[in-house]
């Protein structure tokens, strides 16, 4: 279903729903320009908000005081270690760095970036609309007094084309440093619609978005499993695009296999390798090594098959 928001710039309206960490926007009469096309509603509804780990107070009432998502401690203790203890790439199998170890490692999941629980978050503070051509964004004296003011608009005046700020409460934010936020923008074919939509919205995790950090440097993972017969998982990561080569080669430094030679995008790339040599026959038990090079940079393991 396709929806066109159509304004017709005289009796656009804005409400705000705090108890839902919500905005929407519509129209007075559901018409737009020229009076026949339908219009439908927009919402802007809050997943995450900033979070205060500093002012020594419980701001999301869940029973802890100025929890953090960077301060190296699982606060609300619901980390696993029969299931989250697979290291900083997030990953099981891989045997990197905090696998296995007992302890939470930063990129872990239900630890600190990657739990969103961890978060002290704040409430909805200050909601403001406003109509888009009487309000001067240049203004640095008024945008602040909006800012700061405290105030929830409950809606607007519904005469003219309609803005909004929504501001949190205040929190502390260091030069350099950065904090977390999300929303989501539903549309609906009238308010109903809409809030069955948003209903079905659920945050996102960081741990997704944790995994959409690019890496600063080419890396190659051990193969996993490691022996293998006949399959081991090979991952590696690029920082920009390139074109990647992934090749095997035996102890004779004869290459057995090309796993990729072609330009991929920057991130994180899975390929298996199924023991079979070019010709397609099974390689002999032994000792074998998988090579990444990305234009002069290159990474290099050992691999053991057993038949």
């Amino acid at each position: 279903m396709t929806f066109f928001f159509i304004e017709d710039g005289h009796d656009d309206l804005g409400t705000v729903l705090p108890e839902e960490n919500m905005v929407y926007f519509h129209d007075s009469d559901g018409l737009g320009t020229g009076g026949w096309s339908p219009v439908g509603y927009l919402g802007i509804k809050f997943l995450d908000m900033p979070g205060n780990a500093m002012d020594g107070m419980d701001n999301d009432a869940d029973g802890l005081v100025d929890e953090s998502r960077d301060n190296g401690i699982d606060d609300d203790g619901d980390w696993n270690p029969a299931t989250d203890d697979v290291g900083g790439d997030g990953v099981s199998g891989t045997f990197d760095a905090g696998e296995a170890d007992g302890v939470p490692t930063a990129g872990e999941p239900n630890f600190d970036k990657t739990d969103r629980d961890e978060s002290d978050e704040l409430d909805i503070n200050t909601v403001r609309f406003f109509h888009i051509h009487d309000y001067q964004l240049t203004d640095d004296e008024e945008n602040w007094e909006v800012f700061t003011s405290g105030e929830i608009d409950t809606n607007s005046s519904g005469d003219g084309n309609v803005g909004s700020f929504i501001i949190s409460e205040s929190f502390p934010l260091a030069s350099g440093e950065t904090t977390y936020f999300s929303f989501a923008v539903v549309l609906g074919e009238d308010l109903n619609d809409m809030l069955s939509n948003a209903g079905s919205i659920a945050p996102l995790d960081v741990e997704d978005d944790f995994e959409l950090e690019l890496p600063r440097a080419i890396t190659l993972s051990q193969n996993y499993p490691n022996p293998f017969n006949p399959t081991t998982t090979i991952i590696y990561e690029i920082p920009e695009q390139a074109v990647v080569k992934l090749q095997v080669y035996n102890v004779l430094g004869q290459e057995v296999f090309s796993l990729q030679n072609k330009e991929q995008l920057p991130g994180k790339h899975e390929v298996q390798w199924n023991g079979l040599d070019r010709w397609g026959n099974l390689v002999a038990t032994g000792v074998y090594f998988c090579r990444l090079q990305v234009d002069s940079q290159s990474k290099t393991i050992k691999m053991l098959y057993l038949r």
